[in-house]
């Protein structure tokens, strides 16, 4: 019985020995297992957390490859921000129709700098869709005219050269975009005087629809001089027109061909109607045909105007979303269509913009162009009818569509826009930040040099100036233009300018260009019609200050 007693006992403790190794066992088990769980987790976060990041790069470097420069939500951003309300666009949408599917994509694909356009100074290539876009409203006609398909490109120069026909072509190193009656023409008239310099001329090409191969031979003068010997290969030119920065409709034509041979082609069909007006009516029947039946309120009249908007569909970018700065872009791309960030033409390309307080600029091109005093009279009535009758129109405008849209297409929105004198052209000129806005989406800003007619000019305070501020600022003006030319030689990469040299450029007579910053003057704004502008232009103006990064372009100096 002791034995079988002590073998029970040994096999209790040989169990109870068996059970706790086993469970010992089973919990080191538990414990690595634990462990390798907690490796692998945190393995498969780190992975997965860096290709987010890779994907995030790689679809950033992508996007800036293709030239889109923004997010879906940025272009979303960007809409909310043009159109005021949900209900606003639906309205839109009802009234114009559908966009084509074409805009769409491209409204996805779009060049833009960036969702913050102060955060980065880094501009887009165009899309493939975008140089589609620009082949089917221009004509690749266009294209072959002013750059061959056989092409040679002649890198040597510092301005973009490229042989074809056995000759040697260029095109300008840099632009003076203007601005009109600002004295853009009259400084670079100046810059001409630097050795490294052969002169500019302004030919209005990029937004009107003159011959490729006329911009081109125009500038023989130029081509003929820098390819007379390696020491001549560094010389650069440039184009001083001034319409190129304010891409208004009337101002980007060459992007509207269809729109302007479509509404053509109905007006002259309209006037194959009888022109009295029918009993109970108050339009003719020519101006129906024309302008759409205008007696319905509750209807869109459809005139020749919306007619032709088939070929050239209405969107807040104006169109078909193309401007004249993504044709240079295209154009300046095409001789290295292969060359990325810094290699491009595009991005050595230069802009120079002097830019006038808008009201005083307003206020000048009322007194130099004729037609404005012929119709609202030769005198500050005149113009305070003229700002008024302006501003009111535009605010109209902005109350059915957006500020954006409407600088950008105002006369063809309705057959009520398009009656206004001269499209209200000259307050929309005035409108910075919505064109400088498409510049920033091609080009760096980098590449931009911005300057105050104010300063170049040495012009007094226009509130508080008498006539003879103007003529006596002869000091202040030497010292401003001195100092604008020694920035743009900077800006150009020129040689150094001496100082005989500078004295040179600067005691050259006035042009008519600078002289329209005086004209008028006899006769200064009136207090209430410069309050009414400039609460008209101050948004523009913030947006054109944060855009640019100088708060000097708010003119708080020369409003007050």
């Amino acid at each position: 019985r002791d034995t079988y007693l002590r073998a029970d006992d040994m096999s209790a403790a040989l169990w109870y020995h068996q059970r706790k190794s086993f469970l010992r066992s089973a919990f080191i088990l538990v414990l690595l297992f634990s462990a390798t769980v907690v490796i692998l987790f945190g393995d498969v976060l780190f992975l997965a957390q860096r290709n987010s990041s890779e994907t995030s790069t790689s679809s950033s470097a992508a996007s800036f490859d293709d030239g889109v420069g923004v997010s879906n939500q940025a272009v979303a951003q960007d809409v909310d921000r043009k159109e005021p309300t949900e209900s606003k666009q639906v309205e839109s949408e009802e009234i114009h129709g559908k966009v084509d599917v074409m805009e769409e994509n491209f409204l996805d694909e779009s060049s833009t700098t960036t969702t913050t356009e102060t955060e980065t100074t880094k501009a887009s290539k165009l899309t493939q869709m975008q140089k589609d876009t620009l082949k089917k409203v221009v004509g690749a006609e266009f294209f072959d005219d002013l750059i061959p398909p056989d092409y040679v490109p002649q890198t040597e120069y510092k301005s973009p050269c490229w042989s074809a026909d056995d000759s040697l072509r260029c095109l300008p190193f840099f632009y003076v975009l203007g601005h009109w009656q600002s004295g853009g023409q009259d400084l670079i008239g100046r810059l001409v005087k630097h050795p490294e310099v052969v002169g500019s001329r302004h030919f209005h090409f990029w937004n009107e629809p003159r011959p490729p191969r006329e911009y081109w031979q125009g500038y023989g003068f130029a081509t003929d001089t820098i390819r007379k010997n390696d020491d001549t290969k560094d010389l650069i030119f440039g184009d001083d027109s001034p319409g190129t920065f304010a891409n208004s409709w009337s101002e980007s034509t060459r992007l509207h061909l269809s729109f302007a041979e479509d509404v053509k082609e109905c007006w002259l069909k309209c006037q194959e109607k009888p022109n009295d007006i029918p009993d109970g009516k108050t339009q003719t029947e020519r101006r129906r045909c024309i302008d759409g039946d205008l007696e319905d309120q509750n209807a869109e009249p459809i005139g020749c105007g919306r007619q032709a908007m088939k070929n050239d569909p209405p969107s807040e970018l104006g169109g078909h979303g193309m401007s004249v700065p993504h044709l240079m872009r295209y154009v300046y791309d095409i001789r290295d269509e292969n060359a990325r960030g810094d290699e491009s033409m595009a991005s050595k390309l230069k802009f120079i913009l002097l830019l006038r307080e808008p009201a005083e600029r307003l206020h000048d091109a009322f007194w130099h162009y004729d037609h404005y005093q012929k119709h609202f009279g030769a005198s500050e009535d005149g113009f305070d009818q003229f700002a008024t009758e302006m501003t009111n129109h535009f605010k109209v405008c902005e109350s059915e569509h957006s500020a954006n849209g409407c600088a950008r297409r105002f006369e063809t929105y309705h057959p009520k826009f398009e009656a206004v004198f001269f499209h209200a052209d000259q307050l929309i000129k005035n409108m910075y930040s919505v064109w400088i806005e498409r510049w920033f989406q091609v080009f760096d800003k980098e590449q931009f040099l911005f300057l105050r007619s104010e300063d170049v000019f040495g012009l007094p305070n226009p509130v508080s100036a008498t006539p003879s501020d103007y003529e006596n600022n002869e000091k202040s003006r030497k010292l401003g233009m001195s100092e604008a030319l020694q920035k743009v030689a900077r800006h150009l990469n020129l040689g150094e300018m001496s100082d005989a040299l500078t004295e040179q450029m600067v005691e050259m007579p006035e042009t008519d260009d600078a002289r329209v910053l005086k004209k008028g003057k006899m006769s200064p704004m009136r207090k209430e019609t410069r309050a009414l502008l400039n609460e008209f232009y101050q948004p523009f103006l913030v947006e054109l200050a944060e855009k640019i990064g100088d708060e000097a372009f708010m003119w708080d100096d020369f409003r007050r």
